[in-house]
């Protein structure tokens, strides 16, 4: 299911890295979950989300890395409810925020995330500094 999440950003990651990952955040639930979403006994999506803290958002709240659902179940609620299952998750941790990133690209996402009350700030661009593993 990874590349469906990568298909507008054009390139995979590093797939042993990633899974890596995963399986870190699958062993420390205290850092975040995984939620493999399943219809019928398939899976046919997940939603990963992490624990953050931001002053700006008034304290602890959820950071959505990855929310996937596959192509042929799109546009039947199922992206919906899983927003709303990690909005009631994170109300109930007494967390006071969700925050994701949206490819550029991505307009359907972008729509999708603004319906379900998320902002877009456009002063504000993402950056990251990929800290080598050996320095």
């Amino acid at each position: 299911m990874m590349p469906g999440v990568y298909a507008y950003e054009g390139d995979m990651p590093d797939i042993d890295r990633w899974a890596a990952a995963a399986m870190e955040l699958i062993e420390h639930p205290d850092q975040g979950r995984i939620w493999i979403i399943h219809l019928d006994g398939q899976a046919i999506g997940y939603l990963a989300a992490t624990y953050g803290f931001s002053l700006e958002f008034y304290g602890r709240g959820i950071v959505i890395d990855e929310l996937l659902v596959a192509e042929a179940y799109r546009s039947q609620g199922i992206g919906r409810q899983a927003i709303e299952f990690v909005e009631d998750f994170a109300r109930g941790q007494g967390l006071h925020s969700l925050t994701l990133d949206v490819d550029i690209a991505n307009t359907r996402g972008q729509q999708f995330y603004q319906a379900r009350g998320f902002q877009y700030y456009p002063h504000m661009h993402i950056m990251n500094k990929q800290l080598e593993e050996n320095g």
